[in-house]
């Protein structure tokens, strides 16, 4: 008997983080939940029932980890559905199995979209898409991903028949995308318990780009075919993700997609950047916060303290030029910076309290902020900034460049635009 496990509407499971086996590994802020931290909904059922497990292997510099998959939907026809828990289990009851019936093989298929559950009934949807913008396995041209285990059936001590599937493990950018979705989506709900910015987190892996660096088309990251490659490493691999879904965050708490638009044409979004370029206000706060939050959320909130400019490649742009304090609200690294030290400041030095209450800037003043002095004037409307308030914006220009109307003219002839006039 050969039995196919099919994508399904499955229960909702519990927050959780990674891999409870893994927990020596806590990298992401030192934090690391345990077996008492880490419920296992749904747990192993009574009666007779088919258990399995969905995992990924994530490389890392050429060394692969075993990570538990969750929120995975299944389904055996004629069986029922079930989801995944945080270790990777799915457990789908069957009063009819025998050991006579029973399969001596499954073959699991399954999509990339479900929904992440949080604290108190809250839910982010995930969806890792293909060019098409549906669920990699259910979208057009894909009949859903097989992957075929062994099962071992056997009678329990209480007279139970339980079929066991051995461990699925998945070794495709894919499930690595969604791994590291569920960690954005769990951290997001921690912080903020809500749901991410229009229910949903969503990654776009091309199935025939190759090389491109990872970038937010609002409300989605769009992924090279060879994400892995280009990210090779899985903690530079996390720290993009939540630098990436933090530009999701901004954008869909600004406007709509056409105000989005607007932006991306009158901001010029789509620049190569190191972090250290003097830049318009509006693009280096879009990339400043992303930054920000990606070293809020995944790093050691540590500041970058970036001393001269550099910018990419042929880029135009005065290099090595020492930055100054003035220059803060132009270089995006100096604006995550300050963020980091407003968001302590306004948490009370609680960092979950503080990132809180910036996001919430955000969402508050939709379509109004699109510079640091924009945010910050908001923030501190509404909250005590102490030492940090400013009650006079920035001039025109950043040091050292003169104003010329609308532009302002810097060193080696480099150009920006005034955001303000």
């Amino acid at each position: 008997m050969r039995v196919i496990a099919m994508l399904a509407a499955g229960a909702m499971l519990s927050s959780c983080l990674d891999d409870v086996r893994l927990c020596a590994d806590a990298d992401r802020n030192g934090r690391c939940d345990d077996t008492e931290t880490c419920p296992l909904l749904p747990s192993e059922p009574a009666g007779n029932h088919i258990k399995g497990r969905m995992a990924c292997m994530s490389p890392d510099d050429g060394v692969k980890l075993d990570y538990a998959l969750r929120a995975f939907r299944v389904e055996v026809p004629g069986f029922g559905r079930a989801t995944t828990n945080c270790h990777g289990e799915f457990f789908i009851p069957a009063p009819d199995l025998t050991e006579a019936s029973a399969p001596e093989e499954a073959s699991v298929s399954f999509v990339y979209d479900n929904f992440v559950p949080g604290p108190g009934g809250i839910s982010t949807r995930l969806r890792v898409m293909d060019d098409f913008e549906a669920g990699w396995g259910g979208g057009f041209g894909h009949a859903g991903f097989d992957r075929t285990a062994r099962a071992t059936t056997s009678t329990q001590a209480d007279g139970d028949v339980v079929t066991r599937l051995d461990t699925i493990f998945i070794d495709t950018s894919e499930c690595e995308l969604w791994r590291i979705g569920t960690d954005v989506i769990d951290d997001y709900h921690d912080v903020m318990q809500a749901p991410m910015p229009d229910g949903r987190l969503q990654f776009m892996r091309r199935a025939g780009v190759f090389g491109t660096t990872p970038y937010v088309f609002y409300d989605h990251v769009d992924l090279a075919s060879n994400i892995l490659d280009i990210r090779p490493g899985r903690w530079g691999r996390e720290h993009t993700m939540f630098h990436e879904a933090a530009h999701i965050v901004r954008d869909v708490f600004d406007g709509d997609e056409w105000h989005w638009h607007g932006d991306n044409v009158n901001f010029i979004y789509a620049r190569c950047h190191t972090g250290r370029e003097i830049f318009e206000e509006p693009y280096a706060f879009h990339e400043g916060f992303a930054q920000y939050w990606a070293e809020a959320r995944h790093g050691s909130r540590s500041p970058a303290n970036p001393t001269t400019t550099n910018y990419c490649g042929g880029a135009a742009g005065p290099r090595d030029l020492a930055l100054t304090p003035g220059h803060m609200d132009w270089v995006e690294l100096m604006i995550q910076d300050r963020l980091l030290a407003l968001a302590d400041q306004v948490g009370g030095g609680d960092p979950d309290t503080g990132d809180r209450i910036m996001v919430e800037t955000l969402q508050a003043n939709r379509g109004t902020i699109h510079s640091l002095f924009d945010f910050e004037t908001a923030l501190c409307a509404a909250n005590p900034c102490g030492s940090l308030q400013r009650t006079t914006p920035p001039p025109t220009c950043p040091p050292g460049y003169s104003d010329h109307g609308l532009t302002c003219a810097g060193p080696t002839s480099h150009i920006i635009r005034h955001y303000r006039p």
